[in-house]
């Protein structure tokens, strides 16, 4: 039996935002929810998931603070991911 020992090296994993980055409020939200950047930064992207992972909801910000409509998500609780340069950071959003 021949044993072969495959040793990788992972490449392309996304940086974490740091929590204190952005501001997500309220949460709980009922209508909308605001996302502010602490550092100024714009994210490239939020993107809203339920818990089964299915994408609900995607928005390009314009500015460090933007807020986002939720009129079209049922209550419930959604994972929010920002990628902002290249590094993500999630929270969970409470949507009552």
């Amino acid at each position: 039996i021949n044993l072969i020992s495959l040793m990788t090296k992972a490449t392309g994993l996304n940086k974490r935002v740091e929590a204190q980055d952005y501001i997500i409020y309220p949460n709980p939200a009922e209508q909308t929810v605001t996302i502010k950047s602490n550092n100024g930064s714009v994210a490239d992207k939020v993107v809203f998931y339920n818990l089964q992972g299915n994408k609900v909801l995607q928005s390009t910000p314009e500015r460090s603070i933007t807020t986002i409509d939720l009129g079209n998500l049922k209550s419930g609780v959604y994972i929010l991911k920002i990628t902002s340069e290249g590094r993500v950071f999630n929270r969970k959003l409470l949507i009552k």
